[in-house]
């Protein structure tokens, strides 16, 4: 038989007055008089000793026995277990060796009240049982081994978020007498396993809902965190670490971005003085810094978190890091080298840095910042956002002629000469004659899907997508053939090439451009590899292939790769190049296929690179 703690011992009762012990006896029994009764004197008398000796009341009324059938809800058990759980929110850290026991009596009660909360009758139910897991969980926390228990039982999770969402649906949120308590627990709420993420999100009610309730919570905290109780600063900090610890950011950060969260959290990252210039205590204002950049890093990916985080201080709380002692290992030398030069392929992005830049252009004369660790990066991000803004301003202040190439004839003209497929609205002929052509070899097909394929594109405004298209071509323009010829060591080598071309009918080859750190990189790589890298799907390759196949080599395929949404993730934009004659990648495997010796081969290719770079001739995207 198992022992239970003396504190819960029957015997236990006799420690008690006699005007109290009359109740606790016949109250253990089930009672439900008596047990009120009981409790309305010890509150009345205040007395810690008085509570302590009538536990075995709670813990005899919380026996999970009692619990009862389905078919018959509404008895005196319940009842009885209703009040048990009302006294232990007066548990005090002396009952700390006796926590573990009443977990496991009250937790089965607390699933059985959420449970049935809407069949029991109103003198039974119990309004919002998440709220006992909250109380509880902050009073067993000083015991650890019991904490980490606790979290590792099964819905513990959904009902802490459930209370979250309840204080959330309340007028004064920060009032409420359990938002402290939920702060303080959430940096407990670990999601390690996968049942412990499904179950956040399960309380949430979805990914949406849990990023608008983190977006709501962190604008609140930030509202009164300077000149308001240091509670919410706390409060603040504790929900900023929930995000951190919650991990699964594939999942969360874009989920945040959507609920408005780049620019709450970016905000909140600003928090340091108020109106009258009270300034935080350093090392909360710190711990808010980097938290808040943190989580802003893995959301600011897409070009729409990127623009709402900038105008509210992204650019002034990264320097502010620059006061750390700080690693180069750290995210901020990320998000400095890697993450806002990315960026700045999107014309949206452009336009907001040149309203932001300005503030900081007297940064680099100070002594002091031109020693601190960021500098370097600091100023190679400046750089490159200059010379992208000057870019710009150019192309929105030039008046040059739009080419296309038609999709039959493949001849280049100006923009106004060609007529557009009236149902995908992606493809361009020269004249009627051309579209009647095209539709009977191959677009009647590939038409319909173009259009599916054109919206899953959507979320690139026009003009973004206009300016990659002008982006990508400037530094095509500059690139020279022999940067895209492989060394020997590199995972493609020039060997790897000469057999794919070799058992090859047509053109297998396309230009990856891949823009790290906001610079092109560029590479010549296999077809289909690009196509399996297009996990979204947002390319129709059947008909790309098809018409670069059916254009003599005057078209071939291009593609820039940027980051979009976060770190893990990249984005394909598909610029198929038009000239006035065969390209580049059309002439390599012409010469790849040859059947001539490498050193041969290797030779011809470099014939090939300086012939090409000599030639004038047209090339639009």
């Amino acid at each position: 038989m198992t022992s239970i703690h003396r504190w819960f011992r029957l015997e236990t009762l006799e420690l008690l007055p006699i005007s109290l012990r009359r109740f606790a006896i016949p109250a253990t029994t089930g009672s439900v008089q008596d047990m009120e009764r009981l409790f309305d004197l010890l509150v009345d008398q205040a007395d810690t000793d008085k509570y302590t000796y009538s536990l075995p009341v709670i813990y005899a009324n919380l026996d999970p026995a009692k619990i009862p059938a389905e078919d018959n809800l509404n008895v005196d058990s319940v009842a009885c277990a209703n009040l048990a759980l009302d006294q232990l929110h007066d548990l005090r850290p002396k009952h700390k060796s006796a926590f573990a026991e009443l977990w496991h009596r009250a937790w089965p009660w607390i699933v059985f009240f959420q449970a049935y909360r809407e069949c029991l009758s109103d003198r039974l139910m119990r309004l919002d049982p998440c709220f006992d897991v909250v109380i509880l969980i902050t009073r067993f926390r000083k015991d650890k081994q019991l904490e980490s228990e606790i979290f590792r039982t099964v819905g513990v999770r959904t009902l802490v978020v459930d209370a979250w969402f309840a204080i959330g649906n309340t007028e004064n949120r920060l009032d409420h007498s359990a938002f402290t308590n939920l702060c303080r627990i959430l940096p407990s709420l670990t999601a390690d396993e996968p049942d412990h993420f499904d179950e956040i999100i399960e309380g949430a009610g979805g990914v949406a809902n849990l990023s608008a309730i983190i977006g709501t919570t962190v604008l609140d905290c930030v509202r009164v965190a300077i000149g308001g109780p240091a509670t919410h600063v706390d409060s603040l900090i504790n929900v900023l670490t929930f995000i951190r610890i919650l991990g699964h950011t594939d999942i969360m950060s874009p989920a945040l971005a959507a609920a408005g969260g780049a620019k709450i959290i970016t905000a909140a990252s600003c928090t340091g003085f108020d109106p009258d210039g009270t300034v935080l205590e350093p090392s909360k204002k710190q711990t808010i810094v980097l938290l808040c950049l943190d989580a802003v890093s893995t959301m600011i990916y897409s070009p729409e978190a990127m623009c709402a985080a900038l105008p509210v201080g992204l650019l002034q709380s990264v320097l502010f890091c620059s006061t750390l002692a700080l690693s180069q290992d750290e995210f901020i030398h990320c998000m400095l080298a890697r993450i806002l030069p990315s960026a700045t392929v999107y014309h949206s992005v452009l336009v907001v840095l040149k309203e932001v830049i300005p503030m900081f252009s007297k940064m680099p004369d100070s002594l002091e910042f031109q020693r601190c660790w960021m500098y370097k990066d600091w100023m190679a991000f400046m750089t490159l956002v200059e010379r992208r803004i000057a870019f710009m301003q150019q192309t929105e202040a030039s008046h040059g002629v739009s080419m296309k190439a038609c999709s039959n004839c493949n001849i280049m003209r100006e923009r106004k000469d060609f007529r557009k497929c009236s149902r995908c609205q992606t493809v361009f002929y020269c004249c009627l004659e051309c579209q009647k052509a095209d539709w009977n070899t191959g677009h009647r097909e590939t038409c319909q899907t173009n259009q599916i394929y054109s919206l899953r594109n959507m979320d690139i405004t026009p003009r973004n997508y206009s300016f990659l298209r002008e982006l990508f071509h400037k530094d095509m323009m500059k690139l020279k053939p022999s940067q895209l010829i492989p060394a020997p060591q590199s995972a493609l080598p020039l060997s790897y090439l000469r057999e794919l071309a070799q058992r090859s009918d047509r053109n297998p080859f396309i230009l990856v451009v891949q823009y790290q750190k906001g610079i092109p990189c560029a590479y010549i790589d296999e077809i289909a590899w690009a196509r399996r890298r297009d996990f979204q799907h947002r390319f129709n390759w059947d008909d790309l292939e098809r018409r670069e196949a059916r254009s003599s080599g005057l078209m071939e395929l291009q593609t820039m790769v940027v980051q979009d949404g976060s770190p893990w993730h990249h984005r394909h934009f598909v610029f198929p190049q038009w000239s006035d004659r065969p390209g580049f990648l059309h002439r390599l495997y012409e010469v790849l296929r040859r059947d001539i010796s490498l050193e041969d081969a290797e030779q011809e290719v470099e014939r090939l690179c300086i012939a090409y770079e000599n030639e004038s001739g047209t090339r639009i995207h």
